[in-house]
């Protein structure tokens, strides 16, 4: 019997391969939760099998003797002989932390690949991950979903993992998922709001409000005590 592959399979088609492929597989899944599970050889088997079952993935596109910084890659996803993204398994029963995302990133950034996936089986995170201006690589969440949570394998669920099939990563639309998260990262929103242009832009407006409202005119606004007011203003917010 023939193999179909991710990418022959359309959008819609691929979205019900993924959901079923989850369904056929959560039995398994809850049995090593309710064991206490924490081999990640075994959850690693469990994830392969579902990125073949569900996301159309081959043996061909699946790697596992990679090895990156001196460590064994749990999974590197494969296009003509190179790797494009990498897996970081966890044991069922462990927490995805920063640790392994960081983990994740400096496996991919290793390998020459943008994408990195951390996921224990029950939780899922597509990270990208860039090194072009810094030297530490620059990780930006694209999605993190948990499938055990109250609306267990929502169609939500299924729409963000569908970003993890080979059809999504190479047609564009995991790059352009990417974009969307980055610029509006909590980061990128603040440099952009603690720039010069915006706040030469708020001391104008604020000249112009204050005039408008109580008729005096302002013309020594100074945009850097804007800046540190922002700065001021937002941090307990940001605490929380």
């Amino acid at each position: 019997m023939a193999v179909t592959t991710g990418k022959a399979l359309g959008k819609r088609a691929l979205k019900s391969s993924i959901n079923k492929g989850f369904s056929d597989n959560i039995g398994r899944l809850a049995k090593m939760i309710s064991k206490g599970t924490r081999n990640e050889d075994e959850t690693r088997r469990w994830i392969i099998d579902v990125l073949k079952q569900g996301f159309g993935y081959t043996d061909d596109d699946i790697e596992t003797e990679y090895k990156a910084l001196g460590q064994r890659v749990d999974i590197a996803l494969m296009e003509n002989g190179s790797v494009f993204a990498v897996i970081e398994c966890k044991a069922v029963n462990i927490d995805i932390k920063q640790r392994a995302i960081n983990q994740a990133a400096n496996y991919a950034t290793s390998l020459g690949a943008e994408w990195a996936i951390v996921t224990n089986g029950q939780a899922w995170g597509l990270y990208h991950v860039a090194t072009e201006n810094c030297n530490t690589p620059e990780i930006i969440e694209v999605f993190f979903v948990e499938l055990l949570d109250e609306d267990g394998i929502s169609k939500d669920d299924v729409e963000l993992l569908y970003l993890i099939t080979k059809k999504a990563f190479f047609s564009g639309e995991t790059e352009g998922a990417y974009h969307d998260a980055r610029i509006y990262n909590e980061k990128y929103l603040l440099d952009t709001l603690f720039s010069d242009s915006v706040t030469k832009a708020v001391a104008k407006e604020l000249a112009k409000r204050y005039k408008k409202d109580c008729g005096v005119v302002f013309e020594d606004i100074d945009p850097a005590y804007i800046k540190e007011l922002l700065e001021m203003y937002l941090e307990p917010l940001l605490e929380e």
